[in-house]
């Protein structure tokens, strides 16, 4: 994406796959009649890995640039692997990644 620079598109794309691995989770969850075993919301991946929500929460909105530490606590939290995380970061298209920044500035607006 020519638009963003590279600090800007590499936050964008994770909030992306953050947001995907959550929803994937709540559909896991419906799916398996089961909601409680899985990390289906910004204030469940808090409790499970520790981060505070603040900041679980400007990530999952591209506004915060956070520490690898903290990266992983969150992908582990997620119930998947580091590799799996970044094998859907790596292979974003350029539609996908336009998708999810439409997405994120929805949500922006919506919080306002």
């Amino acid at each position: 994406m020519k638009d963003i620079d590279e600090k800007e598109l590499i936050k964008l794309k994770f909030a992306i796959c953050l947001n995907a691995f959550i929803e994937r989770n709540k559909e896991l969850g419906i799916k398996a009649n089961d909601k409680k075993s899985f990390i289906n919301g910004l204030r469940k991946l808090e409790a499970a890995s520790g981060v505070s929500f603040p900041i679980i929460q400007l990530a999952s909105v591209a506004n915060r640039d956070i520490q690898l530490t903290t990266t992983m606590r969150l992908i582990e939290n997620l119930g998947i692997q580091s590799e799996e995380f970044f094998k859907m970061y790596d292979n974003l298209s350029e539609k996908e990644i336009r998708i999810g920044k439409e997405r994120i500035q929805a949500r922006k607006r919506n919080a306002k």
